[in-house]
Formats: C-alpha cells, sequence, structure tokens
C-alpha cells in the first residue's frame, strides 16, 4: 500500500467510515485515483466503472456501498464530518472530490 492509500485509510478512519464494508476499500480506492489524477472527478460515473472492473463488479453496487460507507460513517462521527466542511451528509462525488483535495494539499 502507498503512501496515499495510508492517508486515505486514515481520513477514512477518522470519519468513522467502518472498514469492513465493501463501500470502504471502493471509497479509498476512489479517493486515491482522484488525489492521482483530480479530473476523474467530472465523471463520477467512470469512475464508478474502473472500481466496478478492478473488484469484478457492476457500477451500480460501487456506487450503492459508497452510499452506504458514507452514510455510515456520518451516523458514526458526525462532528468530524463538519472538520471537513460538511454541514450535512455529503453526496458521494462531494464526498470523494473534498477528501481528494485536502490530501492533494495537504500532503
Amino acid at each position: 500500500m502507498g503512501e496515499v492509500e495510508k492517508r486515505v485509510s486514515e481520513i477514512l478512519k477518522e470519519l468513522g467510515v467502518p472498514c469492513h464494508i465493501k463501500g470502504y476499500v471502493y471509497l479509498r480506492d476512489m479517493i486515491s485515483m482522484a488525489v492521482n489524477d483530480f479530473s476523474v472527478i467530472r465523471k463520477v460515473i467512470r469512475l464508478y466503472g474502473l472500481i466496478a472492473k478492478a473488484h469484478n463488479d457492476t457500477r451500480s453496487k460501487v456506487e450503492r456501498a459508497t452510499r452506504h460507507a458514507i452514510e455510515a460513517g456520518y451516523k458514526r462521527a458526525a462532528d468530524e464530518f463538519a472538520e471537513y466542511g460538511f454541514a450535512e451528509r455529503p453526496i458521494n462525488s462531494e464526498f470523494i472530490a473534498t477528501i481528494a483535495d485536502y490530501i492533494r494539499l495537504n500532503p
């Protein structure tokens, strides 16, 4: 695991995202991809497809698992989400973009 993936994992843990659910792995991979190439954020559907292919799953399952992981984290750690600027539970693309941008600006 590279440095970016470790940093993403630390932040997801801080935000209460449970590491035992599929969405955690999908989020870690998508955020890492966005850190390395922020342009993937513009086409989240394509990003879902890339992750689905890498994990032998479908786009809809990746989207749903990602949403579930964010919801679970938000229920556990809403105050920590607020520290990253989320007043309410963010949508998938907003969450991925915000965390990726944070990591890019705070190496």
